[in-house]
C-alpha cells in the first residue's frame, strides 16, 4: 500500500475475546515505536483498554459496546458514523475477522474508501492440526507474529521480536496485607471444559503447594459466576493460605496484583497473555489445546508449558470440543506431582536477588 501521506492513521480492529486482545499489545507497542509517524485508533471493548496502559506515543482506544448502543446493523453504521467523524482513517487492520468487522469494513469502503487489511486466522492448518484423524503437527506462527503481519501487509517496515519486559505496580489496597508476601497466582479454569484443571487435581496441587512451598500465598484469579463459587469455597476451605480475587476487582487492578507474583499458574486462558504483559513469570498448563496452534503467550516458551503428549491432542483449537476419549485423558492423567514440580522449577529459575 502506497504510503502517500507523511502521517497515516490506521484503525486496528480487536475486541474479542480477552487473551487475544492482550496479544495485541505487544505488537501495536513494538509497530509504534517503529513507525513513530503514524497514529493509531485501536477499536476493542471497554473493560480491556487497562491493557494498554503502558503503550506511549499516538494512540487512540476506541471501544465497541455490540451488545448495547453498537448491536446490529443500525448500531453497526452508529458506530461506523462515530469514528468516521472522528477520524480520517488511512486503513484499517481487521484482527477479528467477525462478522461485525467485515460489515464495518464495508462500510468504511463504500462510503469512505477506505481499504482493509485481515488476519489470517490459518484455519486450514488448524484443522489439519485438530482434526481427529491423519493429524499433520507442526508447530504454527504464534498468533502474535500473525498479528504483526497485517501490520505488514499494510506496507509498513515492521520488525516484530518477542523482547521480555516487566511491569511492577502497587499491591492493590484491598491486598495490602499481602503486600511483601511471596505469592503464587492460580488461574485453573477457562471458558470451555477442555481448557479446565479438574477440580480434585486442583485441590490436590493446592495441598502440595502448601506443604512444599509453605512460604507463599495462593490467590485465585478467574471470571464468571461458577469461577467465583470455586474461588471462593477454595479461601474458605485453606483458610490463611488461599485467597480469591475472584469478583472482587476490575481488570486494571488484577493487572496490579498480577504484576506482584512470582509466578502465575495459569491454563490456555486469558491469564497468561494478561501476565506475559506485565512480564510477570508463568506456567501454561495445556489440555486439549496445544501451544502448536500458535496460542502461548508473548515472550513465552517451552520452559513455561506443562502439557501430557497425547496421540489424540490437540483435539481443538479452543478447548470447546467434546472428548472421543471420554475422560479427558490430556488433563486426568496429568499428576499434582508434576505440575507442582513445575512450579519449583520455575521458582528455582529467579535470579538471586542482590
Amino acid at each position: 500500500m502506497p504510503r502517500n501521506k507523511k502521517i497515516k492513521t490506521i484503525l486496528v480492529i480487536r475486541t474479542t475475546a480477552m487473551g487475544d486482545v492482550a496479544m495485541t499489545v505487544p505488537v501495536v507497542n513494538q509497530f509504534m515505536e517503529q513507525n513513530s509517524d503514524v497514529r493509531i485508533v485501536f477499536l476493542t471493548s471497554s473493560p480491556f483498554k487497562p491493557f494498554f496502559r503502558y503503550l506511549s506515543g499516538s494512540i487512540t482506544i476506541e471501544t465497541a459496546d455490540f451488545h448495547g448502543v453498537h448491536s446490529g446493523f443500525k448500531g453497526i453504521v452508529k458506530l461506523y458514523k462515530e469514528l468516521s467523524s472522528k477520524y480520517d482513517i488511512d486503513v484499517i487492520l481487521d484482527l477479528q475477522v467477525k462478522l461485525y468487522s467485515l460489515v464495518m469494513s464495508l462500510l468504511f469502503k463504500v462510503f469512505s474508501g477506505v481499504s482493509t487489511i485481515r488476519l489470517d486466522k490459518g484455519k486450514k492448518d488448524k484443522k489439519e492440526i485438530t482434526r481427529r484423524n491423519n493429524k499433520i503437527r507442526r508447530q504454527l506462527p504464534k498468533m502474535l507474529f500473525r498479528y504483526a503481519d497485517v501490520f505488514k501487509s499494510a506496507g509498513f517496515d515492521f520488525d516484530f521480536k518477542e523482547i521480555p519486559y516487566s511491569h511492577r505496580e502497587t499491591i492493590p489496597e484491598k491486598y495490602s496485607f499481602l503486600d511483601g508476601e511471596k505469592l503464587i497466582g492460580v488461574s485453573p479454569l477457562a471458558s470451555f471444559e477442555g481448557k479446565q484443571l479438574p477440580l480434585p487435581l486442583l485441590r490436590s496441587v493446592i495441598e502440595r503447594l502448601i506443604e512444599r512451598l509453605p512460604e507463599y500465598k495462593l490467590l485465585i484469579f478467574g471470571g464468571g459466576r461458577y469461577e467465583k463459587m470455586v474461588g471462593d469455597s477454595l479461601e474458605s476451605f485453606y483458610k490463611g493460605h488461599v485467597f480469591s480475587t475472584i469478583g472482587k476487582m476490575n481488570i486494571s487492578l488484577e493487572m496490579d496484583l498480577m504484576s506482584n507474583l512470582d509466578l502465575m499458574i495459569s491454563m490456555d486462558s486469558s491469564a497468561q497473555h494478561v501476565c506475559s504483559l506485565l512480564g510477570t513469570k508463568v506456567l501454561t498448563i495445556w489440555g486439549a489445546t496445544q501451544p502448536m496452534t500458535g496460542f502461548l503467550g508473548y515472550s513465552l516458551s517451552d520452559e513455561n508449558v506443562l502439557t501430557i503428549a497425547m496421540d489424540c491432542s490437540p483435539c481443538s483449537v479452543y478447548g470447546n470440543k467434546e472428548c472421543y476419549m471420554g475422560d479427558r485423558p490430556c488433563l486426568s492423567t496429568m499428576t499434582a506431582e508434576q505440575i507442582v514440580g513445575k512450579v519449583e522449577q520455575l521458582i528455582g529459575s529467579f535470579p538471586e536477588e542482590q
